[in-house]
């Protein structure tokens, strides 16, 4: 078990150096004029960059602001790997910041748009089980969150649901009626929320790996963020990004368009429970 933390910290340690590597040459910066920038000497940046020496939690913050990584070097600081809660926190302080939201959901419907029933039941769901307190804290989190969309100046969200997320009931029958009145209410009151849903008949289509969101911080800088196995990971690869990007386009052409998707989703609302 030792030889395997010692494989799995040398991984996040190299993740880190070559994401640090890769900025440092995109903004065409010495190791020196790193180091100023992060208050240590160019030799110490050559050696994290050499996987010789771990990055404190200082550096990898002020690395991160110093290079415009948008948190993204930081969730890959080596000793916050661990911590379960930190990489979430930090997509959604990109969330509230961002001016598009762009995301593709397979399994569940988009967080934002969850009500408080069903968000409970899918916290609940979680294994391992979390305790009462915690899946209350993490449930008046997630409500938090939906407050973005009632800013004076909200972002533009865009969804591609999969027909399946629809189809599976989470809460009970009447949890899920709610739940879908509360989806036609948010999108015909806010302009700037569309949904569509990928419905079944379109087959194979892309993503078929997986939920995936894309932020766009500003006209120009988009992140990608995906799960796996229980954690986040933030993308600021111009290829991750651009692949990403490409993929959602074509996820909204293979699906509903909105009022046809609305559409659907009214007649689940409707439907007597079997």
């Amino acid at each position: 078990m030792a030889g395997k933390r010692v494989n799995v910290d040398r991984v996040a340690l190299e993740q880190f150096a070559t994401e640090l590597t890769r900025l440092r040459t995109k903004y065409d910066l010495s190791q020196r004029s790193l180091g100023k920038l992060t208050r240590v000497s160019g030799q110490q940046v050559g050696a994290i960059e050499r996987c010789q020496r771990s990055p404190s939690k200082e550096f990898a913050e002020m690395a991160d602001e110093a290079l415009g990584a948008n948190g993204a070097l930081l969730n890959l600081w080596p000793s916050g790997r661990s911590a379960p809660s930190r990489w979430l926190q930090k997509y959604v302080d990109l969330e509230l910041k961002a001016q598009v939201i762009q995301q593709f959901q397979v399994q569940v419907v988009p967080a934002l748009l969850q009500t408080e029933d069903y968000a409970r039941a899918t916290l609940e769901a979680a294994y391992p089980p979390s305790p009462p307190a915690k899946v209350a804290e993490l449930l008046n989190s997630r409500l938090q969150r939906q407050k973005l969309l009632d800013k004076e100046t909200p972002p533009i969200v865009q969804y591609v649901v999969d027909e399946a997320a629809l189809h599976r009931v989470i809460g009970g029958p009447d949890t899920m009626r709610a739940q879908f009145l509360h989806m036609l209410d948010v999108i015909a009151v806010r302009p700037f929320v569309t949904l569509q849903v990928l419905p079944f008949r379109r087959g194979a289509r892309a993503a078929l790996e997986g939920t995936f969101t894309l932020l766009g911080m500003t006209l120009v800088e988009y992140l990608a963020y995906g799960e796996t196995a229980g954690r986040g990971n933030i993308y600021t690869e111009p290829e991750i990004v651009a692949v990403n990007m490409h993929r959602f386009g074509a996820l909204r052409s293979f699906a509903l368009d909105p009022d046809e998707s609305a559409q659907m989703i009214r007649s689940l609302a409707e439907k007597e429970p079997s």
